[in-house]
């Protein structure tokens, strides 16, 4: 007995779908990681800012 084609069909939309969606996980996982690092840079600028600010102030 055969296996029908839309059986196999159907197997390899999912094999496609589970990939495709760890893909975008990890993708969305890496944009995360990017945000946080963003964030870190603007508060060491600030405060970079802030001791300039204070510098110029002192002197």
């Amino acid at each position: 007995m055969r296996t029908p084609d839309y059986v196999v069909i159907m197997i390899g939309l999912f094999f496609i779908a589970e990939s495709l969606s760890s893909a975008f996980a990890s993708y969305k996982m890496r944009d995360c990681e990017d945000e946080k690092k963003i964030q870190e840079l603007e508060e060491h600028v600030k405060r970079f800012e802030e001791k300039l600010n204070k510098d110029d102030n002192l002197g």
